[in-house]
């Protein structure tokens, strides 16, 4: 009798289990692309002179908002570091 009721556990767990991670997966998505969103209008906000300030072309506010930026690293002059 234990097994069977073991047995109907698990076969409801695995669709519970399923039902939540969905929830949760559609959840997680949704403020990924809220933040998203608020990024790009952010960004988009921006004057041409700030955007090249920070790095950024127009063209490229997007692809950093979707975190796939292939921002090149550049050197500092040592001479400056705390000052600028």
């Amino acid at each position: 009798m234990t097994q069977h009721i073991l047995a109907i556990s698990n076969y409801l767990q695995s669709p519970i289990d399923a039902v939540l991670s969905f929830f949760k997966s559609y959840n997680s998505n949704r403020e990924l692309k809220k933040r998203r969103n608020q990024t790009i209008k952010e960004l988009s906000s921006l004057t041409d002179y700030e955007l090249n300030d920070i790095g950024i072309a127009r063209g490229d506010i997007r692809s950093v908002a979707e975190g796939h930026a292939d921002m090149k690293k550049t050197e500092t002059n040592s001479n400056l570091k705390g000052w600028v």
